[in-house]
């Protein structure tokens, strides 16, 4: 095939070359897109026989070269073994797929050097550590994740790798910290969700916010070697990074408004392969119920687009989150009234299955606010049954003891505060289907001073007798709370 190369212009639906309207070939547009020094960034366009046809973008490297376009030939049928290139997400390779059949769009890659088709283990000009590639081509997680999955995914009719590693990640802060992310298998237990857990104020939302920020520009300088994987520092592969947190106080990175990402709307709340997914905008202000309402029905278009939407109503069914069954949904279903967990829960639902992929990295922050215990235990069999289907993972940060007893105690770690330094350890007994009250008194150490009901009936057992303060109660104490109540008197006996 013919590539014909041209500056930087607006107007790339115009044919260059209109004395060859008769012919099919490639344009590829140079953009000065920065990559921490490296300017590799290309549109590649197809024009057959005078139809144009937007393919996207691409990274493309020169050995020794930091800006491609200064040393690039104008045409070629081929580029030559010093040059190397990789598509810049899964559009670029959906598109050629689109518009080409396999072997078409694999000869097509294989004239471009692709990497993610021809490796670089026998490669005698690059190695994969080079500095142009670790800035350039793998700026995020996803295009590491492109690099390793490409060829399975869509040339192979495979499903992507599994992710069942752990990895430890150098949290920043007065005293730096190594925190453990265990996805490891361990025969059937299900290793898909990770939690962390601790008290108000220990970091846990910052660690989150740090470490999405590492994988969506891991080639910031200030990233450089805090990831290990197996005792070597390499950076974890996700195609995607999605934060959730619905609190209105939640410090997650909501984007940027004045910088337009390559490739990226403005006002989203995105960057690179990192999406936010919550009650605030771009700009940090909180969105009203209209407006949710409103994210929500263009979300749930784009999820018939996509044809999601079956499994959205699916979920939502089987959460009973509405107390009844929907066959089918329209705008007023949006429109309707819904409680704060309702309304919560079904944008979180929404907007989630739009953003995920095969491969994601997803943040729960807290999941549990403004749900019924109910709802709470649904949603994390909605979460296993998501994270399965898309061969994802989950890093949970939770204070609710209903989430952690859904999760092997091995994917449970404790965060805590020892004389100001931030410890991470495991967990003392096994959290999975462990009763509810030993999960709040042992992992979250509720103590008799912060137990309301225990410090109120220590304050009644002074001035009444036991059976008084029964009576008080309807004789409908809970077992546990009466054993308690016994033991104070017993105390004074």
């Amino acid at each position: 095939m013919k590539y014909y190369v041209r500056s930087h212009t607006h107007s790339r639906y115009r044919n260059p070359k209109t004395e060859k309207n008769h012919e099919s070939f490639f344009v590829l547009t140079s953009d000065n897109w920065n990559d921490y020094g490296y300017e590799t960034t290309f549109y590649l366009d197809y024009f057959d026989k005078g139809v144009f046809e937007e393919i996207g973008l691409i990274r493309i490297l020169k050995k020794d070269v930091e800006i491609t376009r200064t040393d690039f030939p104008s045409e070629f049928n081929s580029l030559t073994s010093e040059y190397i290139s990789l598509g810049y997400n899964k559009d670029f390779y959906e598109s050629l797929l689109r518009v080409f059949d396999k072997k078409d769009a694999l000869n097509i890659l294989e004239e471009l050097n692709d990497i993610s088709i021809n490796k670089l283990e026998n490669n005698r000009y690059f190695d994969i550590n080079e500095e142009g590639i670790q800035q350039s081509f793998f700026r995020s997680s996803d295009t590491r994740y492109l690099y390793e999955e490409v060829l399975n995914i869509y040339f192979k009719d495979q499903k992507s790798t599994d992710r069942d590693y752990k990895f430890v990640y150098k949290f920043k802060q007065d005293i730096d910290i190594d925190i453990e992310i265990d996805f490891s298998k361990y025969n059937h237990l299900p290793n898909r969700l990770f939690a962390l857990i601790g008290k108000n104020g220990v970091g846990k939302t910052r660690f989150l916010n740090q470490l999405s920020e590492s994988l969506y520009d891991s080639a910031n300088p200030r990233n450089k070697n805090r990831f290990r994987i197996n005792d070597s520092f390499q950076v974890p592969t996700y195609q995607k990074v999605i934060a959730i947190s619905f609190s209105v106080f939640d410090n997650f990175f909501k984007g940027e408004n004045d910088i337009e990402e390559i490739g990226q709307e403005q006002g989203e709340t995105k960057k690179a392969n990192y999406t936010y997914i919550g009650l605030h905008k771009v700009d940090g202000s909180v969105y009203c119920l209209k407006e949710i309402s409103d994210t929500n029905i263009a979300t749930f278009k784009k999820l018939v687009e996509r044809n999601r939407d079956k499994q959205f109503i699916e979920l939502l069914n089987k959460s009973r989150i509405l107390h009844k069954n929907v066959d089918t949904i329209d705008e007023k279903f949006f429109k309707e009234y819904y409680s704060s967990g309702q309304n919560i829960f079904i944008s979180m639902l929404c907007r989630l299955l739009l953003e995920i992929e095969d491969g994601s990295l997803i943040f729960l922050d807290e999941p549990e606010l403004y749900l019924h215990p109910n709802a709470i235990a649904s949603l994390m069999n909605i979460f296993f049954d998501l994270l399965e289907d898309y061969q994802s993972y989950a890093i949970l940060c939770t204070h609710s003891p209903i989430l952690v007893q859904e999760i092997p105690s091995r994917y449970v770690r404790n965060l805590s505060l020892i004389e100001n330094d931030l410890v991470q350890t495991k967990v003392s007994i096994e959290t999975f289907g462990a009763n509810i009250s030993d999960i709040t008194k042992d992992i979250f150490n509720v103590t008799e001073k912060e137990s309301l009901y225990k410090s109120t009936l220590i304050a009644l057992s002074k001035e009444l007798k036991e059976e008084q303060i029964e009576d008080l109660f309807s004789n409908e104490l809970s077992l546990k709370a009466r054993m308690f109540l016994s033991s104070l008197f017993i105390e004074e006996e």
